[in-house]
This record gives C-alpha cells, structure tokens and sequence, in this order.
C-alpha cells in the first residue's frame, strides 16, 4: 500500500493517519475499478475472450488497511463507489495498447443500446479540447470497439496537463457513463484547486466544476449517503448523484483530492 500512496499520491513519510488513510482508499479504488475495466474489456474479444470475474474479499474479518470494499464495521470504503461504476450495465471503458489507447463499449443488459459517445483530449484546466462525437449503437449482451487513438507525444499534448475521455449517453433510458484515462499517476498532474458548484433539486445533487478535479467526495462515514462518491469531474461537464441518506442534501459538502506537497499537505476545496 505504502508503494502504490507514493506512486499516485505522495511520498508516505510524514503523512498524517487521516492521509494515509484516505490516501490508500483511493489508490485501491483505482486499482480496483481498473482491474475490473480491464476485464470487462475483454468481453466478447475474439483473442482473449473474459465473461466475468469474482470478488471474494468483499469485508474484513479484522480492523485492517486490506483490499476489501467493507470495513470490518461495515462501512464503505472508496472502492466500493470505483466497483459499483466499473460494474455498470452498460459501459465505456478505454484502456493502453502499446502508443494506443482503445475505446469499447459494453452492453450487458437485453435491451439494445443507442446513444452518442464523445471521444478526445481535455486540458485539466478546462481551456481546451480536442473531441469528436459519434453514434453507438451496441446490440444486447455485446461489446463493440468505437475508436482506436495514437496517443501524441509530450511536444504535440503535455501528459501532465491533458487527459483522454469518453463519455457516453443515451438521451434518458440509461444512466450517462464516463472513462477518463490519464497518462500519469494522479501525483504528476497538474491539477488546480477546483471550483465545484453545487445544485439541490429535491433529492438530487448536481456538481460541476471549472477544471478537471479528482476523488470528488463528501464525508459520509461509510453509510449509505450517495448513489456515487470519489468519483472524478471533467471540467464543464454535469455530474449527477441521488442523495439517499436522512436529513437535507444541502448540507452535504463536497471536497476534491489533490496530491500531497512537502510543503502543502492535502488541499481540498469546497
């Protein structure tokens, strides 16, 4: 764990429990939703074909930092939201083939799938992008591949300050879904302090922010709070949570992650 906090976080030394606490649910919530991406890519792939995978360290038998979404107290850790988004229905996923990133979409229910992907480039700071849109139609229980993408070279996009992302959606019958492929470990962004905006209408919670933020959370204790949370923002892109816990959704304050500096420990914003 202490490896996998300094490649996408922070140098560990000095951290304070609290971060390396919340430092470690998120380094295994990417690992997590990444290794079932990885294998829900495969799905119906003609070379390396993969119908599903298992997971049998669900909750902890001890109080522990181990690999399980449900604390020993049967609260949920970060992973839990990074496997519920990885376990979608239907799914865009892009993952690295050699200087190539390849773009899939999986359709896992018996209803046939039409809607529109974007595909492309987006500067962390919002200022600018290189997208395409295009129509998907995916028929029940398959996978298509939409987009294959040479991945440029520092001097064309700088890895730090750019990432690639797919967004896929339907109109209303599905749920919108995302893949957002950075090239670098979290640590080695670029990333600025967000300003998130947050809208209320009944028991739902909109959030949309200026530039590109990560691990966009509130504090909910591992109960049952949000249909998502830790989840990242694109900038100028609507994201969209149902608020599933007692008392007023107004008052539930959100908090994006940044790397932690020697001279600048965690920086969130509200």
């Amino acid at each position: 764990m202490e490896r996998a906090i300094a490649q996408y976080y922070a140098e560990t030394d000095g951290l304070s429990l609290r971060e390396f606490t919340l430092y470690g649910q998120l380094a295994q919530a990417q690992f997590y939703g990444g290794s079932l991406e990885a294998l829900r890519f495969r799905r119906y792939d003609p070379a390396d074909d993969c119908q599903g995978a298992l997971i049998w360290m669900f909750d902890d038998c001890w109080g522990e930092m181990g690999w399980t979404p449900i604390d020993y107290y049967l609260r949920r850790k970060a992973a839990y939201y990074s496997i519920k988004r990885a376990c979608k229905p239907v799914k865009v996923i892009v993952r690295r083939r050699g200087r190539t990133l390849v773009t899939r979409i999986i359709n896992d229910t018996r209803q046939a799938y039409r809607g529109e992907v974007r595909l492309g480039w987006v500067r962390l700071d919002g200022s600018d992008a290189h997208v395409q849109d295009l129509p998907v139609f995916i028929p029940t229980n398959n996978m298509i591949e939409v987009a294959t993408e040479r991945i440029p070279t520092k001097a064309e996009l700088d890895p730090r300050r750019w990432l690639y992302m797919a967004l896929l959606h339907d109109g209303d019958r599905f749920e919108p879904d995302e893949a957002i492929y950075p090239l670098l470990p979290t640590r080695r962004l670029k990333l600025q302090a967000p300003d998130i905006q947050v809208a209320v209408s009944g028991r739902e919670i909109e959030l949309i922010s200026d530039v590109y933020c990560h691990a966009v959370h509130t504090e909910d204790g591992g109960r049952v709070l949000l249909s998502d949370n830790y989840f990242d923002l694109l900038p100028g892109l609507p994201k969209r949570v149902t608020y599933l816990g007692a008392g007023d959704p107004s008052q539930a304050i959100f908090r994006a992650v940044l790397p932690a500096r020697r001279a600048q420990r965690i920086k969130e914003s509200v």
